[in-house]
C-alpha cells in the first residue's frame, strides 16, 4: 500500500512493480497522516493516525473505506480525537508519535502538547491518547512538560517496556520502572547535564481503567 499525505491509499498486488501481474486493485480516501511516520504496527495490522481517525489497514482492505474510518478504533471518540490532534501547537505536530504495548496490549499515542475540553492549548503539559484492546476503553494521560523537562519526540517497545526518547537526547521508560536508563553524558539544548550530573526522570502511565469507552483523565501521575 502506498500512503500519501493528502490521505489517498493506494494498494497494488503483485510480484514488483514492473511485473506482468502488477497493477492496482484498491485505492481509499482517508484522514490526512498527521507526518510520514504516522504508523503503528500492531496485531498484523497497521494502524494509521490520520487528523481525523486512527485508520486500520486490516479493515480498509477488507471493509472499505467507510467502515474503517467511522467504524474504526476511534470511533467512540471521534470528536476528542479531532481536537487533539488537530489543536496541536505548528510545528509541533510532526512529533505525534505511537506505539504497541505488547505486554500490556493497548495502543499509546504521544501528543507534545495538552489539549483541554474547550480546545485550549496547554504547552506546559503533553498528553497521551491510550487505547486497551482488552478493555475496548480509550483514556488520557496528561504530564507537566515543565516539572519533567521532557518532550517526547520518538517510542519504541523494547524487552517488554515502553521507552520515550526526547529532544535532550533522554531515553526514559514508561511506568517509572527506575528513575534513568541512561546517563546523558551530554548538555541539552538549556545547557543542563554532563557526564557528571545526568539529567534523571520519573515517568509513569496511567492504569488501565475497568469502564469501557470511557475518557478519563489523569494529572500528575
Amino acid at each position: 500500500a502506498f500512503i500519501f499525505s493528502n490521505g489517498e491509499v493506494l494498494v497494488y498486488q503483485g510480484s514488483y512493480p514492473n511485473s506482468a501481474n502488477w497493477g492496482l486493485v484498491g485505492r481509499f480516501i482517508i484522514g490526512e497522516p498527521t507526518y510520514y511516520n504516522a504508523l503503528i504496527d500492531a496485531r498484523g495490522d497497521t494502524f494509521i493516525i490520520t487528523n481525523s481517525e486512527l485508520v486500520s489497514l486490516r479493515s480498509l482492505f477488507q471493509q472499505g473505506g467507510d467502515i474503517a474510518t467511522r467504524q474504526g478504533l476511534s470511533a467512540p471518540i471521534a470528536n476528542r480525537w479531532k481536537q487533539v490532534i488537530n489543536g496541536q501547537a505548528v510545528g509541533l505536530k510532526i512529533y505525534i508519535r505511537g506505539e504497541y504495548d505488547h505486554l500490556n496490549d493497548r495502543l499509546i499515542i504521544s501528543l507534545p502538547n495538552y489539549v483541554d475540553w474547550d480546545g485550549g492549548n496547554d504547552y506546559t503539559q503533553a498528553m497521551r491518547l491510550i487505547y486497551s484492546f482488552k478493555t475496548g476503553s480509550w483514556f488520557e494521560h496528561v504530564m507537566d512538560v515543565e516539572d519533567q523537562g521532557f518532550l517526547v519526540t520518538s517510542m519504541t517497545y523494547f524487552q517488554n517496556s515502553i521507552f520515550f526518547g526526547g529532544v535532550s537526547r533522554n531515553i526514559k521508560e514508561a511506568e517509572g520502572k527506575v528513575s534513568g536508563v541512561d546517563s546523558n553524558p551530554f548538555m541539552d539544548d538549556a545547557g543542563n547535564g554532563s557526564a557528571d550530573t545526568p539529567i534523571d526522570y520519573n515517568l509513569k502511565t496511567t492504569p488501565l481503567p475497568l469502564g469501557k469507552f470511557a475518557v478519563n483523565q489523569l494529572q500528575g501521575v
